[in-house]
């Protein structure tokens, strides 16, 4: 088996190690929004709050992000320190500001809520379409 797996690319390796310790492979780009060609990960808190985020672990790195989302317009961007990297980010109160970053969050919440509910997590469930409802769509 080892020699076959020299013979992998480095993800197929992971994915396999990971398969034979039986955890699960997520991949993000189910929870991602692309605006601005950034990749921004929707996170919802148990509180019934979204927010727009992308961790980066250089400072320039993450002005350039900030940067380029204030130019196209989206001007509640913020950046600030978290867990010793930068993180910028959008809350929900600049979210509403425009309506077509609401609709693609409103498909990425509404992927996140059937996951929920098909692996029966009612309360996540809950907590999802509480985000919804406050985000008016």
């Amino acid at each position: 088996m080892i020699e076959d797996w020299g013979k992998l690319l480095d993800a197929e390796k992971l994915r396999q190690l990971l398969a034979l310790v039986n955890m699960n492979v997520k991949p993000l780009d189910r929870s991602l929004v692309d605006e601005a060609d950034v990749k921004l990960i929707v996170y919802v808190d148990n509180s019934g709050y979204v927010e727009l985020r992308t961790v980066r672990m250089d400072y320039g790195d993450a002005m350039r992000i900030l940067e380029r989302l204030k130019r196209t317009s989206y001007n509640g961007a913020e950046l600030t320190k978290w867990n010793g990297r930068c993180m910028v980010y959008m809350s929900m109160n600049e979210i509403k500001k425009y309506q077509d970053l609401v609709i693609e969050i409103y498909k990425v919440l509404k992927r996140m809520c059937r996951k929920a509910m098909s692996k029966g997590r009612t309360r996540r469930m809950i907590t999802i379409t509480s985000v919804i409802t406050n985000l008016n769509c």
